[in-house]
């Protein structure tokens, strides 16, 4: 598991495309500080809906990628599954 990613995603996004992802995971833009921060970590659930609004927004056109983040990324549970590690990849 490595949150850089995140970090990284959250540092290089603007704040339209934090928005889409709050959006997308039915989420706060708050709480998506704090899992960069490390002050919270997410959920299986949570860390999966993040991904698929982060993914949502790489879609979109732009000048520079975003960095790809993924739900093991945010949740250690997700980064130890077997089928996260083969599949769902």
């Amino acid at each position: 598991m490595s949150i850089d990613s995140f970090k990284a995603w959250m540092q290089e996004s603007t704040m339209d495309e934090k928005e889409t992802v709050v959006a997308a995971a039915d989420t706060s833009l708050p709480l998506l500080y704090q899992l960069a921060s490390g002050h919270r970590k997410a959920s299986a659930d949570l860390a999966s809906r993040v991904a698929r609004g982060i993914a949502l927004v790489g879609k979109k056109k732009r000048k520079t990628p975003l960095p790809v983040v993924l739900r093991g990324d945010l949740c250690e549970t997700c980064s130890k599954c077997e089928y996260y590690k083969g599949d769902c990849k």
